[in-house]
């Protein structure tokens, strides 16, 4: 099927430091997996576990793809983010062997750009003009992390921002497993006038969650409790009211279709969302976006962490949105050859 298999690593600068579960890191570096047939079509993927997010680390995802490279291990054998560039580069290989545009990788996308959360990282009185003029490029859902603060700053710093958006747009709280089923009680409860879309995993213990939903109304979202899960798993999960998908944590591109599914066939809403990938990775993912969720913002500004980027054009967002046809391009036109932050591994 494959004539050439090529692997590259690329090593980008962010705009600051990124501090995941204790960890600094000055540098995003990932894989670029780029397969080509007889007829000279490429496909590309991204390969790039995220300390504190994936089980896997970039050396082990290097070894098992060249394991795999040289036939000693089995496609169905690789790690999540393996298994999600793997596929990817397969499925744009044989959207070009089709000759169909890129941004009808799934199927006919429904919207021509996809809408874009803006994370918020801080409410203060220095933040009210960044906030006033995201509102004006078009942000229409804007998303807070909360739990390293005590409770009562965290519930303030909430409220901040309710009243600095004014009702323009709906906020998504990201609790990231932060707290008691006290506390998440109480904390549910005091912003209850707010116009909160979802709260991401309130909970320490997410079994805890069915009780939860009993006692309060903001609506809630699973995003780490759907790691590792299978088919067979999704029926067992408490009822909720969104499912926040990080493709290259769920694994291959038809697993996380078969989550979208299970979601949408199940009334389920569904956000997707980003591990701080390249600009290519990130097509990928808005494309999915595109055709699966258009009327869903996606979790994808985290692009702006980036200082330089391997694709050009360069990944962007405009008021507010992602254009599915400059995805498109950018993975058309991509030169790994070419770029400085890439060296060819394989």
């Amino acid at each position: 099927m494959f004539r050439n298999i090529r692997l590259y690593k690329y090593s980008l600068p962010l705009t600051e430091p990124l501090f995941l579960k204790g960890e600094k890191i000055h540098r995003r570096q990932g894989l670029l997996i780029e397969i080509e047939n007889h007829k000279k079509n490429k496909g590309i993927g991204e390969i790039a576990p995220l300390s504190g997010v994936h089980r896997e680390s970039l050396e082990q995802v290097q070894e098992e793809i060249l394991d795999f490279i040289t036939q000693k291990k089995p496609s169905s054998a690789l790690s999540c983010s393996s298994a999600f560039g793997l596929s990817s580069a397969i499925a744009l290989l044989k959207a070009k062997d089709k000759n169909l545009p890129l941004d009808s990788l799934f199927g006919l996308p429904h919207a021509q750009k996809v809408g874009v959360n803006a994370l918020i990282l801080t409410t203060s009185k220095q933040c009210e003009k960044t906030i006033a003029a995201l509102l004006t490029q078009g942000f229409q859902s804007f998303k807070i992390k909360v739990g390293t603060h005590s409770l009562a700053q965290d519930i303030q710093r909430v409220q901040n921002l309710h009243r600095l958006i004014h009702n323009k747009a709906s906020m998504r709280i990201d609790a990231n497993q932060a707290y008691s089923l006290p506390e998440a009680i109480e904390f549910c409860k005091a912003l209850g006038s707010c116009c909160v879309e979802y709260i991401e995993e309130p909970l320490i213990n997410s079994n805890e969650i069915r009780y939860l939903r009993t006692l309060v109304q903001m609506p809630i979202a699973l995003d780490e409790t759907l790691f590792d899960l299978e088919l067979k798993d999704l029926g067992k999960l408490p009822k909720v009211n969104n499912w926040i998908i990080k493709p290259s944590r769920i694994g291959s591109l038809a697993k996380n279709q078969t989550f979208l599914n299970f979601a949408l066939t199940h009334n389920i809403k569904c956000t997707l969302t980003s591990c701080f990938e390249s600009g290519i990775g990130l097509s990928i993912l808005s494309i999915l976006a595109g055709y699966y969720l258009p009327d869903q913002a996606a979790g994808l500004s985290t692009y702006t962490s980036l200082a330089a980027d391997i694709s050009e054009p360069l990944f962007k967002l405009s008021q507010g949105h992602i254009s599915l046809a400059l995805c498109a391009s950018i993975l058309e036109k991509v030169s790994l050859e070419k770029s400085t932050f890439c060296e060819r591994i394989f």
